[in-house]
């Protein structure tokens, strides 16, 4: 193993800030999560130990042994029944892990291929190996995530704080990838990947990406440009909503300039999954206003938004003609004809014939390529592991709007923060699915488990406002 420059920084910071300081330690693992390029440890181009896998499990580790000395001197420590939601988070894992019987039943008697399927034609069998039964930790560890920042954000005040960062930690992936757009494509100087892209995995490169065109694309710290932008535009809704209502993360002025400077940054990715996740994250925010009874500032939104992006669009145009058609014609409008849109088809049919053979649990846990989220789902863990995942992601949405529902209209007006915050966290859930039915669900990162268990602390505050309200009434 070869330890990377800032490894040999996070790697005794974290264990210092484990003993010293837990709650900078809670901190800085939140601020690392959209770092999905940046490695403390290489072993070649096969493994990396990102600094949020490290940094999490040290606070994980500390949360917990807190949390059991505590419930050990207070054995009638009572618990808000809302921090047991996450049961069906658990669920979903029970059902992943339990998918891998079927390698071991297999037992090399069908194979899967390495690799993209429309590239590779390396065929390894399907059975149960020191190597595959570690397929499942990235969905436990991801699970245990969720699960310890529903009940680390146990007040408004800690929720507000871990957004904050949280939010600080996408304005600084977004000034990074600034920082690779004025290198690489306005002043042509070599781009620091040293710094912040310290992972040597292939499927980290994303920063080397070009357009057919010559325009580089924008990776920041991320692994592919398509990742920066999302991970990007589930922070956006944290922001967006608050600033349609009176609740504010930091400040009028700074929430407005971290939003729009973010939102710039997504569109200079040339990431599609940017192009269409922009308009929805503005659409469902502006269908939430409606839903609450703020139709006419609805109205005003609607026109206002549209005003703005004719005329940004128009500007871009006048100014960079040739570079806007080239990025709409390479990400949008021929994208069937590029190489991207061919995998994924190709892993689409390569992954069908699995879950006709196995359709009752799948061909076990990430042995099958499928770059959509539910034929993934159905050839990896079947009809069970769809279910599962399906109620591991649509319920917290679901248990969100009947929390809204059962509010008064009067509280739900007067933009109190918890709601706010339950509304944009809700917002970035469903955009995250949407975005997955279409290009994949990022199990193996943390910024997918991130935004449900901020979901769920969220939940658990609404309930507090409806228990609440039922008593004074």
């Amino acid at each position: 193993m070869e330890v990377t420059w800032i490894g040999l920084i996070i790697l005794p910071l974290g264990l210092l800030l484990a003993f010293l300081s837990p709650r900078w330690l809670y901190y800085l693992t939140v601020f690392s999560i959209p770092f999905s390029a940046t490695a403390l440890l290489n072993s070649g181009s096969e493994s990396s130990k990102f600094a949020v896998q490290y940094l999490g499990m040290l606070w994980m580790i500390r949360y917990w042994i807190t949390r059991g000395m505590r419930l050990i001197q207070i054995p009638t420590l009572r618990i808000n029944k809302e921090s047991f939601a996450p049961f069906w988070l658990w669920f979903f894992g029970v059902v992943v892990t339990a998918s891998m019987i079927m390698p071991y039943l297999i037992r090399g008697k069908d194979s899967v291929i390495f690799g993209e399927p429309s590239y590779s034609s390396v065929w390894v069998p399907i059975e149960l190996t020191w190597e595959t039964a570690k397929y499942p930790v990235p969905v436990l560890f991801g699970i245990l995530f969720a699960t310890t920042i529903a009940m680390e954000n146990a007040n408004a005040m800690k929720l507000r704080n871990t957004l904050r960062v949280y939010v600080l930690s996408g304005v600084f992936l977004a000034a990074w990838g600034m920082v690779q757009f004025l290198c690489s494509n306005v002043l042509h100087l070599p781009y620091p990947s040293f710094v912040f892209n310290t992972s040597e995995l292939t499927t980290t490169q994303g920063y080397l990406q070009m357009t057919e065109s010559g325009i580089n694309r924008i990776a920041s710290a991320s692994r592919e440009p398509s990742m920066f932008a999302k991970q990007l535009l589930v922070i956006l809704p944290l922001l967006l909503y608050g600033l349609f209502t009176r609740t504010r993360l930091f400040s009028r002025s700074l929430d407005l300039y971290f939003l729009v400077f973010m939102a710039v940054m997504i569109l200079l990715s040339t990431a599609s999954s940017g192009y269409i996740g922009l308009p929805i994250v503005f659409g469902l925010s502006v269908a939430v206003l409606m839903f609450s009874g703020n139709k006419l500032l609805a109205f005003r939104i609607i026109c206002i938004i549209s005003l703005v992006i004719v005329v940004g669009f128009l500007c871009a145009y006048m100014l960079m003609p040739e570079t806007i058609n080239s990025i709409l014609s390479e990400t949008l409008f021929n994208k069937q004809e590029s190489g991207s849109m061919f995998v994924r088809l190709a892993s689409l049919a390569y992954a069908w014939p699995y879950f006709e053979k196995y359709p009752i649990i799948g061909a076990g846990w990430n042995f099958v390529t499928s770059y959509d989220l539910i034929v993934c789902l159905l050839a990896n863990v079947g009809i069970v592991g769809l279910s599962a995942f399906t109620i591991f992601a649509i319920q917290p949405i679901i248990r969100t709007m009947k929390l809204l529902k059962n509010i008064p209209s009067d509280i739900l007006l007067n933009s109190n923060p918890v709601i706010t915050y339950a509304i944009g966290t809700a917002i970035s859930q469903v955009l995250l699915l949407v975005l997955a039915i279409i290009g994949g669900y990022e199990f193996y990162l943390v910024y997918s488990y991130m935004t449900i268990g901020l979901l769920y602390a969220a939940n658990s505050q609404l309930h507090l406002i409806n228990v609440a309200t039922r008593i004074k009434n």
